[in-house]
């Protein structure tokens, strides 16, 4: 799955319209209206099951999908509740700023999965009248393309011959296959943008069915969600060149995307009254006759309002005004604000703060301020993330200082204490030592004060679980545990929520291997197996993610050294294949080399001799890969010694040796680096220097970095049993 911004969507738009290329396809789901007061399909079930509660067959129905429950209504119910949403709904912030997209030449064609007609009213208000074509009517298509700056609805209009909500009904489109015709006919030369849909049901694979995307896919995922279905079918396919750009609502997307295109704000907005002068202008000059007089001065008299209407609130500047000095100031007031915001210009902010009082600042201008020091204390944390380490303490205090701000001017903010918390959780992780636990503390302080606002904010309780793991870390083992367990609990939550969120999984399965490590022997294991299989399910929803692969596989690899030695080696096998996989998608992860190399190293401690030294040798590849990754860590030269140190010991004459005194280089780099110096003295030990082994050996063991009952067990060591000096040691090291 690859990952872009919205920086880089609008680019791409930009160039396109400046070099009079065609514009982009928007494909908008239920996601775009739920503002507008038109539910997703959960919250329409729902509504129905209430509604219809009386129904013998809605209540024999023991399935909650949208097209079964639809099934127990008949066509005109089905359209009876349509309606009734749509005739309540308003024009929102997603539709307007697609309007205004449309307008501009960004978007040629808007292809619909909802019943709603909020597109074609928001069009109206820039005076625009677009072709309409409902996919449910049509059986054929005919060699004239459709109208540029067209919507088309794939599910049927809510007052249309027909809605396609049952299964059957839906079979009938799949079958003509014009859905898939008309995608290919718009699809040439255009890039494509997904807005507020899931992806759940048989449109989906319409769209799938186009293959690679030329001009590019872009998935907006409301938070960070994308179903699985999307994640394995689209998004983690290879050659489709389809992105995802992660953390909006649909509102929110288009409204940013039209500040990044530096777009003017849309004249609902700005110039009403101007706006509604220029539709007045479409009407028909009255005849000037008696039977018409009336009309025409009603006309006029309108128009005339209208006219003083824009000299009095939108023309400010001039001096014959009918508002006050502190309406005047307040309308500018707030329009600079809500340039402030959609435009991100946070360096006007402290000036037009320092006009606002107590007396002047009603709800909505606190909600715009708020929402401005959310947005900017967002983009400091993520300057702070791509930082330098000397750099971020100072930003994540700025991010954090904006945040305050932001709930000291409305405290029910629920976003900005998440995001309050999730600075400091990223404070504690910086500094670490015993003052960490402090910021950890406090950030669960402020998850928990944002889930008492919205108990069901998902990102909330992601991040809750993030810090309660990272204070666990800090704990002993049983307090430890209980911490991890409560920070299960919460991903839990945010998986019934919201399932299927890569993120989630991934923590989740991390959480359970920090378990296995409290446990005792039997619960270990099984922690260590939920965690695998959390693993498996992670690389479902994002199949390129090597951090998963790497934790798969050192779950994997842990599963196996706690396994019967006769069970070993598939298991080891398996983990083999991840760390390989994590490898195949990032060649410079250096902890994925290492671990190769571990699991070959306790591979050939379980294999006939005959087969260990390719092991070996393969071991050693990856060790050396690690190191040319990073030259200067210690625990890449020291398991490098030791694997040459096994290859000499299965090799003769001047190969073996010529191998020792390799394995002797590295591991004095190893212990100049500060890593123990045992298996050098073990070399030592083979290459007959006994007196060298022996002093290197007491200073290990002096050092507390080995343990003599291991030396015991160890054949290198077979050879100078007898030695006092050996018998030394053991009387002053074996307890």
């Amino acid at each position: 799955m690859i990952e872009k911004d919205i920086e880089q969507l609008a680019y791409k738009l930009k160039q396109n319209n400046l070099k009079k290329r065609p514009g982009a396809v928007v494909f908008i789901g239920a996601g775009c209206s739920v503002s507008a007061g038109i539910p997703v399909s959960k919250g329409i079930v729902k509504c129905v099951r209430e509604k219809y509660k009386d129904n013998p067959t809605i209540d024999r129905c023991k399935s909650d999908a949208y097209a079964d429950i639809m099934e127990c209504l008949d066509p005109q119910e089905r359209k009876d509740v349509f309606t009734s949403y749509v005739n309540t709904a308003k024009i929102n912030v997603s539709h307007i700023y697609l309007a205004q997209l449309i307008s501009e030449s960004y978007v040629d064609y808007v292809v619909t999965v909802n019943f709603d007609n909020l597109a074609i009213r928001a069009l109206a208000l820039y005076e625009r009248f677009p072709a309409i074509y409902d996919i449910s009517t049509l059986k054929d298509l005919t060699t004239t393309p459709l109208e540029t700056k067209s919507i088309t609805f794939l599910h049927g209009m809510y007052n249309g011959l027909w809605q396609l909500n049952t299964k059957a009904e839906m079979a009938k489109i799949i079958k003509n296959g014009v859905v898939r015709r008309i995608f290919s006919q718009i699809t040439i030369n255009r890039p494509w943008i997904v807005v507020g849909y899931d992806g759940s049901d048989f449109i989906f694979d319409e769209l799938v069915s186009l293959g690679r995307f030329d001009n590019g896919l872009y998935w907006i995922a409301f938070e960070d969600y994308v179903s699985q279905r999307v994640s394995d079918e689209l998004l983690n396919r290879e050659n489709t060149e389809s992105f995802v750009i992660k953390g909006y609502d649909a509102d929110l997307f288009f409204l940013k995307l039209s500040a990044k295109l530096q777009e003017d704000e849309p004249q609902i907005f700005t110039k009403p009254f101007t706006l509604l002068y220029k539709m007045m202008q479409n009407v028909v000059d009255i005849k000037d006759s008696e039977d018409y007089k009336s009309v025409k001065e009603r006309l006029e008299l309108s128009k005339k309002m209208v006219s003083d209407a824009i000299a009095n609130y939108e023309l400010i500047e001039q001096p014959a005004i009918k508002m006050s000095e502190q309406e005047i100031k307040m309308a500018k007031l707030n329009m600079s604000l809500i340039d402030c915001l959609t435009k991100e210009q946070f360096e006007k902010l402290t000036n037009l703060e320092l006009q606002l009082n107590e007396d002047n600042t009603d709800e909505n201008t606190k909600k715009i301020l708020s929402d401005i020091y959310i947005s900017w204390g967002n983009n400091i944390f993520k300057k702070a993330t791509l930082a330098d380490e000397s750099e971020k303490l100072d930003l994540y205090n700025a991010a954090k200082e904006k945040f305050i701000r932001a709930v000291q001017i409305n405290e029910k903010m629920y976003v900005a204490y998440n995001n309050w918390g999730a600075v400091l959780n990223a404070t504690g992780t910086l500094i670490q030592g015993a003052e960490s636990e402090r910021y950890f503390n406090e950030a669960i302080d402020k998850y928990k004060v944002s889930l008492s606002i919205k108990e069901d904010y998902v990102r909330a309780l992601y991040n809750y679980a993030r810090s309660l793991y990272n204070l666990g870390k800090l704990k002993p083992l049983e307090e430890a545990a209980n911490l991890y367990n409560e920070a299960i609990n919460k991903l839990e939550l945010s998986d019934q929520i919201q399932p299927g969120n890569f993120d989630v999984i991934f923590f989740w399965a991390l959480i359970l291997g920090a378990l296995a490590k409290t446990s005792s022997e039997l619960a270990k294991m099984d922690y260590l197996r939920q965690a695998a299989s959390k693993y498996s399910l992670a690389i479902g929803i994002k199949n390129d993610s090597f951090a998963a692969y790497y934790n798969w596989g050192l779950v994997l690899s842990n599963i196996a050294s706690n396994s019967p030695e006769q069970d070993r080696e598939p298991i080891y096998n398996q983990s083999f294949d991840k760390f390989q996989r994590a490898i195949d998608i990032n060649p410079n992860y250096f902890e994925a080399h290492m671990e190769m190399g571990y699991v070959c190293d306790r591979l050939a401690e379980i294999k006939p001799k005959a087969d260990r030294e390719l092991l070996y040798y393969k071991s050693i590849e990856n060790y050396k890969k690690a190191i040319a990754i990073d030259i200067s860590n210690r625990n890449a030269y020291y398991n490098l010694g030791y694997s040459l140190l096994k290859l000499a010991q299965l090799k003769n004459g001047e190969e073996s040796m010529s191998i020792f005194v390799e394995a002797e280089t590295v591991l004095i780099k190893a212990e100049e680096l500060g890593a123990t110096s045992y298996n050098l003295a073990c070399l030592y030990a083979l290459t007959n220097r006994n007196e060298l082994a022996l002093s290197k050996l007491d200073s290990v063991l002096e050092k507390d970095q080995e343990k003599f009952s291991y030396v015991e067990k160890d054949s290198d060591w077979d050879a100078l049993r007898n030695e006092p000096k050996y018998l030394e040691l053991k009387a002053k090291y074996l307890n």
